[in-house]
């Protein structure tokens, strides 16, 4: 049952993470990018919560799992959910840098920014 809340949890940083780039960059451009990628976090949502709800059938013999039924593989279930969230950190990561290369600053400005943007990958 935790997986639920922290799904909802990963999801949630995502979505204000995109929604801040989306208030910094302002263009028609980012906006059509950060449409796609909140629908690819809301699709990665989606299926991650109803794997983790479904992953054995029935349902209670997640618990209790000498009650007839079957199960997937967990480790497979968490191993693709982390890919896909990993692919969509550093996504999220390499948005909004993808934007600092075309303002105009100067270079020095622009590796400050590239630096404090980094830091969110940490």
């Amino acid at each position: 049952m935790s997986l639920v809340f922290y799904y909802i949890a990963v999801a949630a940083v995502k979505v204000s993470i995109l929604c801040f780039c989306r208030r910094i960059f302002a263009t028609n451009t980012f906006k059509q990018v950060h449409i796609t990628t909140l629908t690819m976090v809301a699709m990665w949502y989606i299926g991650a919560e109803i794997t983790s709800i479904v992953v054995c059938m029935p349902i209670r013999r997640f618990w209790n799992p000498w009650i007839s039924g079957h199960c997937l593989n967990l480790n497979l279930q968490a191993l693709v959910i982390g890919i896909l969230e990993t692919i969509l950190d550093a996504g999220i990561l390499v948005l909004p840098l993808v934007w600092i290369s075309t303002v105009q600053l100067q270079q020095r400005n622009k590796i400050a920014l590239y630096g404090i943007f980094l830091l969110g990958g940490l």
